[in-house]
């Protein structure tokens, strides 16, 4: 198999980040076969900007109709030549190395799905981050995603994910349900595929922080969770009984932040309904001090 990435771009209405971006993946050290651009029924006048500036950094544009980012993801995934799929979010960077780092990893441990290494920074903060040699790369390896469990530093957000396409086809792709936690889905349905690296360092993403991005739409996120728990009530994702414990033991790193987040906000329904539905999750993982420091958070929370 011919080692080679295609970079998959979703967008939205969101031109005024996307020179940015395609410049990052034009300058890596290591070319991808292809940059793909899928443009998600974004205005006309959004529209017609996108498609300049896709055509002037002389990547393919792919339209359609709104559908959402995960429809988006997987119709650059079907059109898409290279062996291992690069998918990136419209507002934030690669690092010049971020390619070379990958097909490094890739070679050394034959990883079908791997997570990028990620630095943040703010909206208007030019990232010039420190740049190592192929040398220097650190990562954690595991048989599979669901086997990375009980290191809660372990993240695979959808644009951080590298993953197989022939494998990525097969799983299904992205859920079409309009969602937050499309990702987390994602993850966990090739919760099961060999092998699984978390790459340390150096950093291979830049995530942009700001007010717009979906992980601060907290009633979106809280909704998104719920999705994923009554997912693995009915059996949906991979790993049967056997892998039940790991399933869980992420699903509720995923549910603690998200019900907090609803009560910083003031959503006390939505925060006490995320869990009721995870309750039996954390019991079978015996997260006893979140069972029991839960409702006593919700009654300060009244009482201030």
């Amino acid at each position: 198999m011919t080692l080679n990435f295609s970079v998959i771009i979703p967008i939205y209405n969101r031109s005024e980040f996307l020179t940015e971006t395609l410049a990052s993946v034009n300058a890596q050290t290591m070319s991808p076969a292809e940059i793909l651009v899928v443009d998600d029924g974004s205005s006309d006048k959004e529209a017609e900007k996108i498609a300049q500036i896709v055509e002037g950094a002389g990547a393919k544009l792919i339209q359609q109709e709104n559908a959402g980012p995960g429809v988006a993801r997987n119709r650059g995934a079907q059109e898409a030549i290279g062996s291992y799929l690069v998918f990136l979010d419209s507002d934030d960077l690669m690092v010049p190395t971020t390619l070379a780092t990958y097909i490094e990893v890739i070679t050394q441990t034959e990883a079908s799905l791997l997570a990028a290494s990620v630095s943040e920074f703010d909206q208007g903060f030019q990232p010039s981050p420190e740049i190592a040699s192929d040398d220097q790369i650190e990562m954690s390896r595991y048989d599979d995603y669901l086997a990375s469990s009980r290191n809660s530093e372990v993240i695979l957000g959808a644009g951080m994910m590298v993953v197989q396409k022939d494998l990525f086809l097969v799983s299904g792709g992205f859920t079409e349900e309009r969602i937050n936690g499309e990702d987390h889905d994602m993850a966990i349905r090739l919760g099961t595929l060999p092998v699984f690296v978390q790459i340390v360092s150096p950093p291979t993403l830049m995530y942009r922080r700001h007010a717009n991005s979906l992980t601060a739409q907290t009633s979106k996120t809280r909704e998104g969770i719920e999705f994923l728990l009554k997912r693995e009530r009915e059996g949906y994702f991979p790993g049967g009984r056997r892998r039940a414990s790991e399933r869980r033991r992420i699903l509720s790193r995923h549910v603690r932040p998200v019900s907090l987040a609803c009560l910083r906000v003031g959503d006390l329904a939505g925060a006490w309904k995320l869990y009721r539905a995870s309750f039996g999750v954390h019991v079978r993982q015996g997260a006893w001090k979140y069972l029991l420091s839960f409702p006593l958070t919700v009654l300060k929370t009244l009482f201030k």
